[in-house]
């Protein structure tokens, strides 16, 4: 019986160690695929964009911004799977369960009832975030900044592409100002502003929070990924 018993030990060990090696194997299958799925797309925007440095420029903004939030979802997916955040939620989480129950048992709520056993819960968690939590998200924040910078070059400056066009196709342009009569091509000039039809001119205000006073490099750095968060949120990175 006692063989037995230790073969049925060793058994089950083998079925978890399996078990979560499918999982990495399946979880491994998926990160591949979705890298083949974020070149293709890229490719497909490439292939579609007239002019090779334009092409080029969609290519490498494209992957590079693809590659950066597969790898921001696979390390927010491994940081919540790791003990020493999982752990403090489900406990959060049982002791919500639980108060919200024994709250309930005389048929109508009783907060000093849910208040007795979650308020206690919360600040062990709140402690726990604040001490520990946070500490572990800036490092991870940290290493995802640096590599954003590493992909794209400088994570919140605004790229862009120029494609010399002349001699290729005739461009109107507007250097003393005037009607835009057609929707078509326009060669600007530097210093030079579009301001859309009907619209007023755009004017962006930018407000930094921060816990310290912020040196000038970090203010310009702050401008910068205001400004590229705007972009990508408009379309123009």
């Amino acid at each position: 019986i006692g063989n037995c018993g230790a073969a049925s030990k060793k058994a089950a060990k083998n079925i978890t160690h399996l078990t979560g090696s499918l999982k990495d194997t399946k979880k491994e299958i998926s990160e591949v695929n979705n890298l083949f799925s974020i070149f293709s797309s890229s490719l497909e925007k490439a292939f579609s964009t007239v002019g090779w440095d334009f092409a080029l420029f969609e290519l490498k903004n494209s992957l590079y911004q693809g590659l950066y939030q597969t790898v921001v979802k696979s390390i927010t997916e491994g940081f919540l799977a790791a003990s020493a955040f999982k752990t403090p939620i489900e406990t959060l989480g049982k002791a919500i369960n639980k108060a919200t129950n024994e709250a309930f048992k005389g048929g109508v709520f009783n907060p000093d009832k849910f208040k007795s056993i979650f308020d206690p819960a919360l600040k062990t968690f709140k402690d726990w975030f604040e001490n520990t939590g946070t500490k572990a998200v800036k490092t991870v924040y940290d290493y995802l900044n640096d590599l954003f910078g590493t992909l794209m070059g400088s994570r919140y400056s605004l790229n862009y592409a120029t494609v010399d066009i002349a001699g290729v196709i005739s461009v109107p342009s507007y250097q003393k100002g005037g009607y835009v009569s057609e929707t078509g091509l326009a060669y600007l000039h530097k210093g030079e502003y579009v301001n859309p039809s009907g619209k007023e001119n755009i004017t962006v205000n930018q407000t930094f929070i921060s816990p310290k006073p912020l040196n000038e490099r970090e203010s310009r750095r702050q401008m910068e990924r205001g400004m590229r968060i705007m972009s990508l949120e408009l379309g123009l990175a």
